[in-house]
């Protein structure tokens, strides 16, 4: 392992989820990934030798972190694009649809409020390559849709729903929108033939696109594509690096807005989440706390204990959000038994080995053999015919050969096979762990099934077991599905969901837990304070261990950096973009780049 690779590795890693990542970062992924071969120095050497050759780009840091902060020209790069691809299409085209379908249209349409007949109308009649509809938590987005499809079809637009998530797809059906993942559209090839119609593209939760998703996307579109972006820059971002949806807004890009919200039946909770709409957190924790809404209980198991009293009291209609799926186990654990004791789901249970992702590994992290530990779980995605393992495969890491990075498995057939992790593409790494379901539990499905029609984070109630512990659950949707525990092992319990996996999501009441003393700011902050609280209908209510400190911690803006923004104007790559009329995030960053 020589410290060039090790150094490679470090920057593939953390580039995966940051456009700017930090200089301690690198050192000590690459040290890591050198096992022990590589001194400091020469790491540091290596990581000076790419900042000389721009290969590292330095960037401005955040404030009070310590060090320097990097990002590269390959990243700069993709941000511009991505802004020139907006920028390009503007007022380039004829209006959406023509002034007589919008007649009809506002005809048909009379229910919708005068926000989102506002919104309508500009979008219908816009004459841009890629527009974007920017909504509140709560303001109706899906009603606004489904006047927006119904208008667009009428002029002879095929429209295609796609959003970051499964969970997020399957809500445009509401608006009347066949839709697919993101992640399924990109990995079509590019040979398959293009639909001969006009076609509008419809990308709800547009927050949750990185930057590589969506330069990706608008670079296949076909010549007379149309985009329309949803989302709400306030709530959750991409896994991965960027925030290319907030960037193309502040870049530009002709938005619609709705900021009159319709979920929130209670006035109190209506003024609390507008609130946190407009950042006002301390306002917002003011106001919860005024209506009694704030528990604070220090003791962990006593917290958890009064989420599942609450929770029992009133199961139907309600969720539990938590930031870390740590605490979203631990208290599934307990309401679980807190339902079985007051009799809403029954003692006999049946245990299942159940598959947990391990969310923390990255794409560049399966490539490492050391990565992985035995007993992990693998399913390909892909696969390979050299080594016999078929795409929608699972496989168990046998052994760990970390100085030959090599991995043994095995595969379904009982084989053992070994290979380097770097010949695999498309891996999923799993831990195996066991639940103990009963008729009456709340569950979420942890990944698709499409022969099943089930999204990953469908929710649903098991309403039959069989003595063969053949499962019957009733999804929120009203459809049931059936399936044996070995063939479907991407189950858990659904009381209580994480932020992310809440975002797009509306129930009666949300109960918020909040642990301020192992508060990750990265989990912990104000886009999980607006997404929690606004899933909320009639109710919210907030449980943590120290009132005064969660003012503190939900006030955090954590973002997403963004690599034309944090690089200040030191790069060959930023001057070009500012020449080239490329992305400007702000007037200051403008001047800041053009003058450099």
């Amino acid at each position: 392992m020589t410290v060039r690779t090790a150094v490679t590795f470090a920057r593939d890693r953390n580039l995966e989820r940051e456009a700017v990542i930090e200089e301690r970062a690198v050192l000590r992924d690459a040290l890591q990934r050198s096992l022990g071969e590589a001194r400091i120095e020469d790491v540091k050497a290596e990581v000076e030798r790419r900042v000389q050759a721009e290969e590292f780009i330095t960037a401005q840091q955040a404030s009070a972190t310590p060090g320097r902060a990097f990002t590269t020209a390959a990243m700069i790069e993709l941000e511009r694009e991505t802004i020139h691809m907006m920028r390009s299409g503007q007022e380039r085209y004829r209006e959406l649809v023509a002034e007589e379908t919008r007649r009809g249209i506002a005809e048909d349409y009379r229910h919708l409020s005068d926000s989102q007949r506002t919104a309508v109308e500009q979008l219908l009649t816009s004459r841009d390559r890629v527009t974007a509809l920017e909504g509140t938590a709560g303001t109706g987005k899906t009603t606004t849709l489904a006047a927006i499809r119904d208008a667009a079809e009428r002029e002879g637009y095929e429209v295609q729903g796609l959003a970051p998530t499964s969970r997020a797809a399957h809500k445009l059906y509401d608006a009347g929108i066949e839709a697919s993942t993101l992640q399924r559209h990109l990995a079509q090839s590019d040979d398959e033939p293009r639909s001969e119609s006009r076609r509008l593209f419809v990308l709800d939760e547009s927050s949750l696109a990185s930057t590589k998703q969506m330069h990706t996307f608008l670079q296949r579109l076909g010549t007379e594509d149309r985009v329309l972006l949803v989302g709400d820059v306030r709530q959750h971002e991409a896994v991965d690096a960027g925030r290319p949806y907030q960037q193309l807004q502040e870049a530009g890009i002709a938005t619609a807005r709705l900021d009159e919200i319709v979920r929130q039946q209670n006035p109190g909770l209506k003024g609390v989440v507008e609130h946190l709409s407009r950042g006002e957190v301390d306002r917002a924790v003011e106001a919860l706390d005024r209506q009694s809404l704030i528990h604070e209980i220090p003791r962990r198991e006593d917290r958890l204990q009064a989420i599942a009293q609450e929770y029992v009291r009133d199961p139907n209609g309600t969720l539990v959000v938590s930031p870390d799926n740590r605490s979203r186990r631990d208290i599934n654990e307990v309401i679980h038994r807190s339902m079985q004791r007051e009799g809403h789901v029954d003692r006999e249970e049946h245990r299942v080995r159940v598959l947990v992702p391990r969310q923390e590994i990255t794409g560049t992290d399966r490539q490492w053999a050391e990565r992985y530990e035995p007993g992990d779980m693998v399913r390909y995605s892909k696969g390979s015919k050299a080594l016999g393992l078929n795409a929608g495969n699972y496989a168990r890491i046998e052994a760990v050969d970390a100085k030959e990075n090599r991995v043994t498995v095995s595969a379904d057939d009982g084989r053992g096979v070994t290979y380097d992790p770097r010949r695999l593409q498309g891996v999923t790494v799993y831990r195996e762990a066991e639940r103990a379901f009963a008729h009456g539990d709340r569950v979420q499905f942890t990944a698709p099934d499409r022969s099943r029609d089930v999204a990953n984070r469908d929710l649903g109630t098991i309403e039959h077991i069989d003595p063969n512990g053949r499962l019957q659950v009733r999804l929120d949707s009203g459809r049931s599905v059936t399936f044996e525990p070995q063939e479907r092992r991407h189950l858990d319990y659904g009381y209580a969901v994480t932020s992310h996996s809440s975002q797009g999501q509306t129930t009666d009441r949300v109960l918020v837990h909040v642990e301020t003393d192992r508060a990750s700011e990265k989990l912990v902050n104000r886009r999980l304070a607006y997404v929690a609280v606004s899933r909320g209908r009639y109710d919210a209510q907030l449980y943590t261990d120290d009132k005064e400190k969660l003012r503190r911690v939900l006030d955090r803006d954590v973002s997403h950096s963004s690599a034309l923004a944090r690089d200040g104007g030191q790069s060959k790559a930023a001057h070009s973009a500012a020449r080239d009329g490329g992305p400007a995030v702000s007037a200051a960053q403008t001047v800041a780049v053009a003058h450099s």
